[in-house]
Parts: C-alpha cells; structure tokens; sequence
C-alpha cells in the first residue's frame, strides 16, 4: 500500500527537533570574466525618500486645477488620511465621511456643496457617518467641484 517516507528535518532546524535561523542561500562567487562584465552596484545605496509613506494624492489635495474622477478619489484618500483620520484618529473607518460607499457617491453625483447634506446624501449614507466629520464637508466639496 502505503510507503512511509521519512520526511526532511525542517528549512533552519537541526535534527534535535530545535528552530533556529532559517538558512539563505548564497549564490556562487563569480568567475573573474563575469565579474568584469557586470556593473558593481554601490555599496551603500540611497535611503527611500521620505514621501514615499504620504498619500498618493497628497500633491493632488492643495492645487486647484481640474481633477479626472480618479485623481479626485486620490486627492479623498488623502484627505481622509492626512487630515480627517490625524485630527480623528480613535474614529471608527466604517463611518468614516470618507469611506467608500461615501467617496464614490461624493464623486458619481458630484457632491460640491456642503449645505445639500440633507437633500442630496441618502438617509442610510448619512446615518452611517460619523456626525463629528461633518465639519470637513467643506474640504470635501472643494475637491469634488474640482473634478471634471
């Protein structure tokens, strides 16, 4: 039937059953013609730069030139980001006014001004939202109205 295969030891364990660092594999050194035909690369290379953890739509967020429907959403995330969840950053992200069943409905019916809260954003929108992010209704418009 059945043949029982013992099975290896474990990647980075010895045979006393212990764990222990998992082992890397090292290529093998180059021959001395390889070695002259590829480039050395630098032995210390240059650290990230910093705005590389800010929101992809940071840069989108201050101008004031028109935005496509993606650059508009972007430029939402970074609100909700830099703003609305530093100010807020206990508040609960499924009731976010950003969120975004809220985002895509800003945007689809180009929600640009903060006074049509009551006739223009379904009940079960509103209920949903944090009552306490209502003051950056404002922010929020100005991006939108920037959409083309």
């Amino acid at each position: 039937m059945f043949k029982s295969r013992a099975m290896p030891a474990e990647v980075g364990s010895e045979s006393t059953g212990e764990a222990s660092a998992p082992l890397v594999k090292v290529p093998p050194p180059a021959s001395a013609d390889e070695a002259e035909a590829a480039p050395s690369a630098p032995a210390d290379p240059e650290p990230a730069p910093a705005q590389a953890s800010e929101p992809r739509g940071l840069s989108l967020l201050g101008g004031d030139g028109q935005l496509s429907k993606e650059e508009a959403r972007l430029a939402l995330e970074a609100l909700k980001q830099t703003v609305i969840m530093a100010d807020m950053p206990d508040a609960l992200p499924q009731r976010c006014i950003l969120r975004e069943a809220m985002t895509e409905y800003f945007l689809s019916v180009r929600f640009d001004d903060p006074d049509d809260w009551l006739k223009r954003i379904p009940m079960y929108l509103r209920q949903g939202t944090d009552p306490a992010q209502r003051k950056y209704l404002g922010q929020v418009c100005d991006v939108v109205q920037r959409q083309l």
